[in-house]
């Protein structure tokens, strides 16, 4: 009886951790809405998953450099009115924005309340930005990335847009991987970039079906109280490591500037001259990358590259020369991003 009993615990335990959770288990950054607003900071997730499943298995690995990564910040308008240079003088050297979402009742697609002030105020306290969208694959993946990559247009940005993957919409794994290849791929189509994929290991692994494509996309992996995150099985599987890792989230947001407690913490799989040279942010004028021309007003970081939408629209105008006699100009622009 008590071998039984001794089995009986250790199948709970491996067959648990596979298990595929239900959705309302994943208390993730932005689902919870309505109780996150009431308590005023994100929620620790309860997830078993995520923190439990994977040391048990040899197929997702962790890689990278723990959590002595280059530091940042993820935000929405849960953290309010940001004094964005408090959060760089406690810091902060990069953010993500929240851009929007699609309502998950209706599907409309809407802008973050706090995107358009957040899109100019980072830049200006000197913290490199770029935008995640939160999606959603119950809904229209094709309009999503439109109105995503129309938020974008003309923003200034520095590293990669991100397709937050952490809710299922009641779709299967297959229904959810292929929803997400149509966003990443329309995102690519609209406005010429490579998209970063916001995921954890316990979620992806459970609900998007394996595949042969998505590690050649940048991950930003959410994994909490570790020294070093678990890989999703179809980034791990190809030996590629995290970009960015989420590590936690603390409780220290008026300390960077929010009106919220609690603020997403994450760290850069490398050092600030690797981040440079990755995304091409430049400290100084004369280090412009090919096609970009410094702001002649201050000595500050150059001018960002201009999106290939934006090459467009500028020439179509009038303005320098045509786009095909340009195109040697910004073919280093096309291959760098």
């Amino acid at each position: 009886m008590k071998k039984l009993l001794i089995l009986l615990v250790l199948a709970f335990l491996f067959v648990g951790c596979s298990v595929p959770r239900p959705e309302t288990q994943y208390l993730t950054k932005y689902e919870q809405d309505d109780l996150e607003a009431t308590m005023g900071y994100h929620i620790k997730p309860n997830n078993f998953t995520d923190y439990f499943a994977y040391p048990f298995t040899s197929l997702s690995r962790t890689l990278g450099v723990g959590l002595e990564g280059f530091p940042g910040i993820d935000v929405s308008k849960w953290q309010g009115v940001i004094d964005w240079q408090k959060a760089y003088d406690a810091g902060a050297r990069f953010a993500f924005i929240r851009a929007g979402s699609a309502d998950s009742s209706t599907c409309e697609p809407y802008t973050d309340s706090q995107f358009e002030r957040n899109s100019v105020e980072a830049f200006k306290a000197g913290i490199h930005a770029d935008y995640y969208w939160f999606f959603r694959p119950n809904c229209d993946a094709n309009i999503q990335a439109q109105y995503f990559s129309n938020l974008m247009l003309g923003k200034e940005a520095h590293m990669y847009p991100v397709a937050d993957v952490e809710v299922t919409g009641g779709l299967t794994p297959k229904g959810v991987h292929d929803r997400v290849w149509i966003f990443l791929d329309e995102i690519k189509e609209q406005i010429g970039r490579t998209t970063m994929v916001y995921t954890s290991p316990g979620f992806w692994n459970s609900n998007v079906s394996r595949n042969a494509w998505v590690h050649e996309y940048p991950l930003w992996v959410a994994h909490w109280g570790v020294t070093n995150p678990f890989l999703p099985y179809d980034w791990s599987d190809y030996n590629v490591d995290y970009t960015f890792w989420q590590t936690h989230v603390g409780d220290d947001g008026p300390e960077y500037g929010m009106e919220s407690q609690g603020l997403d913490h994450n760290v850069y799989n490398g050092d600030y001259e690797k981040f440079l040279e990755e995304f091409q942010c430049q400290e100084t004028p004369d280090e412009c990358p090919p096609g970009c021309t410094p702001d002649d007003q201050c000595n500050e970081p150059c001018e960002e590259c201009p999106t290939i939408s934006e090459i467009i629209i500028r020439w179509s105008n009038g303005e320098e020369q045509s786009f095909r006699e340009n195109f040697d100009a910004f073919l280093p622009i096309i291959s760098n991003k």
